[in-house]
């Protein structure tokens, strides 16, 4: 485990001195900025998806200390970590393909916190095969949209794997709209007010 943070730390002062070194020429040095930003971008989602799987991982063991040190950091709040916490569960246990993504450096934490968000908005009904799809469908886009654009995605993909179900869902959420917009009506009818 020394050698692996030994390892990180080399590749990490390897950066700061690609940072600090000087060129006189304006576009190698905005190229070589660009390039440290794009290298610690990616390394810093791959550290990421790191500390959820090891976080996933000691759930699964049962390591509770691990977990309580997670959870009262003082990095972090507590309602952070156990967002966190939560996220670490659900890559490894329902959505693989986006925690393979944040492992390779393909997204970024908060891409994969919220697509996860998105896609945890589906109906429960859907299969294994149908997650499986929606994450291949989702992943085509995180290099054109931000999170917000990805979680609103990640909530319409039900109409790809399973229109009709989409449909039916769609028109129940109008039904009830129309239902409370008539109880609003309703309440503001002339008689329900006392003119003195």
């Amino acid at each position: 485990m020394n050698e692996a943070v030994d390892l990180g730390q080399r590749y990490v002062a390897a950066l700061w001195d690609a940072l600090n070194t000087h060129i006189a020429d304006p576009g190698a040095a905005a190229a070589r900025l660009g390039a440290v930003i794009a290298s610690t971008r990616d390394v810093e989602a791959q550290l990421a998806g790191l500390r959820l799987r090891a976080m996933h991982e000691a759930s699964l063991s049962g390591a509770a200390a691990v977990l309580d040190e997670v959870q009262h950091s003082v990095s972090t709040t507590v309602g952070e970590a156990t967002a966190m916490l939560k996220l670490s569960l659900e890559l490894g246990e329902r959505f693989p393909k986006i925690a393979d993504a944040l492992n390779e450096g393909r997204i970024s934490l908060q891409q994969a916190n919220a697509i996860v968000t998105g896609l945890r908005k589906l109906p429960s009904h859907l299969t294994r095969a149908d997650l499986a799809t929606c994450q291949d469908t989702i992943l085509d886009y995180v290099d054109t949209l931000g999170p917000t654009q990805l979680r609103v995605l990640a909530t319409r993909l039900v109409h790809l794997v399973d229109p009709e179900g989409a449909e039916e869902e769609e028109k129940k959420r109008l039904e009830a709209e129309e239902r409370a917009a008539m109880r609003g009506v309703a309440s503001l009818h002339p008689s329900r007010f006392r003119w003195s």
